[in-house]
């Protein structure tokens, strides 16, 4: 009964992907019809979303699944009920915000799923204290969309002597907070320049690494970074 229950699922999973697909294919053929077509014509292409069209691709593959098949599925509850799990899974899992009480909330539909597993930041993110939750809920804190980072570190390793950083050493060029809004160019300057003792008297290149407070790397999803120094030739050199 496994086996058949995992197969279904990864047709369904098939049945996403071809529906994905055939959205992309669809509103590509739409877009080209609204910019060759007529002004005041009559569109010749009905533009389904991906939900209905994905809703037909399984509606039409469960009047092939056998009768058998289908209670095996479900243990012999209601199979509509357990295909609309599928179908619509915001009615079986779902996160909500309350503004009032600036908290997240979980809803879970205990007939469909057991529990949800968070990783530690996502948890952290919305303000969950628990990494599986078993049941709806509410978010004891208060989100940080920031995921707890305010600042970031500017390392560069092989290249300067370290510095006490709290209760470790490490070779920090600089610690900067993080402002701003997404994709706004942030220009950063200093007017109190900080020197560091070199490890190397001749430099070929620079490795430069930004992290957290943490020691985690900052996980950026795109862009670049430009990153001036200064050097000044020691007194006792």
């Amino acid at each position: 009964m496994k086996a058949i229950h995992i197969e279904y699922i990864n047709k369904l999973k098939e049945l996403k992907n071809q529906a994905r697909q055939e959205y992309k294919r669809v509103s590509e053929l739409k877009k080209n019809e609204t910019t060759s077509k007529p002004e005041h014509s009559v569109d010749s292409i009905p533009l389904k979303t991906e939900t209905e069209i994905y809703s037909d691709l399984v509606t039409k593959m469960n009047e092939d699944v056998d009768n058998v098949i289908k209670f095996l599925l479900t243990s012999g509850s209601d199979f509509d009920s357990w295909e609309h799990a599928y179908l619509k899974p915001v009615s079986v899992c779902n996160f909500e915000f309350y503004e009032k009480k600036n908290r997240f909330s979980l809803f879970l539909n205990k007939s469909f799923i057991k529990s949800v597993t968070m990783t530690d930041q996502l948890a952290y993110i919305l303000g969950f204290d628990k990494l599986e939750i078993f049941e709806t809920s509410i978010a004891k804190f208060m989100p940080d969309m920031k995921g707890g980072v305010s600042s970031f570190h500017v390392y560069a390793p092989g290249l300067i002597e370290p510095m006490i950083i709290g209760d470790v050493t490490a070779p920090v060029l600089r610690i900067v907070n993080i402002r701003g809004k997404q994709d706004e160019i942030i220009e950063e300057q200093f007017l109190f320049v900080q020197y560091h003792k070199l490890l190397i008297k001749e430099i070929s290149e620079i490795f430069i690494e930004i992290r957290t407070s943490s020691g985690a790397l900052m996980p950026f999803q795109y862009g670049t970074c430009t990153l001036t120094l200064h050097f000044k030739k020691s007194t006792y050199f």
